[in-house]
């Protein structure tokens, strides 16, 4: 663990590439950008990884000006407290899959994702809780491109609704609200119960799916290139995505059946 907690400074700051695994860092904080992780024009890559309770001006967890992959992590508990991407904030190429981005909050726009410019991707990623005083509660892109796949947007508040313009849908995503834009026609709007964030069985904490959840059995019938994980438990399911179907039909993630899957991470 990185705990900067009281430090009155940042927890890490990149300008060459890396890559962290199974780690927590929190507490950061930062004058200008990236509360707990500042990424300078590198590549990093984030595994595992819980960003939690980091504050900036832009970025209160994660701000990235180069390439930032981030993966099986939970991303919790931080603030952009005069800008953009309360969880993560940047420009560049920002790719986000089986994640969990909860309650952050952006003073700007992206409370749990909030891109300048660039490029994002976001797959298998449940996105809770967040919040942002202009638009896109979840995700905003003020300019570039966010593209969203198989995730699941849930009680995330903001005055404003994402930039349409800069928003596309690549299918699957089931969404507590309408979010203003054009829909992929796989997309859905509508809720279930979940669970709190929790340990449930996986490398971070995640939010389960409960009985009921519609993004059950919701998600793309086409194989795609991510891995399979064994899953004993809904927490795994819902944190590293396709299992078997003999597990009990809860398929989760970008399917790599023909089965299908619900979405979120």
């Amino acid at each position: 663990m990185i705990n900067a907690t009281g430090l009155g400074a940042r927890a890490v700051t990149l300008s060459g590439n890396a890559a962290f695994e199974n780690l927590t860092v929190t507490g950061g904080e930062s004058t200008s950008q990236g509360g707990n992780i500042l990424n300078d024009s590198a590549e990093l890559t984030l595994t595992d990884v819980v960003i939690a309770n980091g504050t900036a001006p832009d970025g209160g967890g994660v701000f990235s000006s180069g390439i930032l992959t981030v993966s099986g992590s939970t991303i919790v508990g931080n603030t952009a407290t005069t800008g953009d991407g309360g969880g993560i904030g940047g420009l560049g190429t920002i790719t986000i899959d089986n994640s969990t981005i909860q309650g952050n909050d952006a003073a700007g726009d992206g409370g749990g994702l909030g891109l300048v410019s660039g490029n994002a991707r976001v797959n298998n990623v449940t996105l809770t809780g967040n919040s942002a005083g202009g638009s896109g509660a979840a995700f905003n892109a003020t300019a570039g491109l966010i593209e969203v796949s198989n995730s699941l947007s849930a009680a995330n508040t903001s005055p404003g609704g994402p930039n349409c313009a800069t928003l596309v849908s690549l299918g699957y995503n089931l969404l507590g609200g309408d979010p203003g834009c054009t829909l992929d026609p796989t997309d859905s709007i509508g809720g279930g119960p979940l669970g709190p964030l929790a340990d449930n069985g996986g490398p971070t904490p995640t939010r389960a799916l409960l009985d009921g959840h519609p993004a059950i059995d919701a998600g793309g019938p086409t194989p795609l290139a991510y891995d399979v994980f064994d899953a004993g438990t809904i927490g795994d399911w819902q944190l590293n995505g396709v299992t078997s179907a003999d597990a009990g039909e809860l398929l989760l993630a970008f399917p790599n059946t023909p089965d299908g899957v619900a979405g979120s991470a």
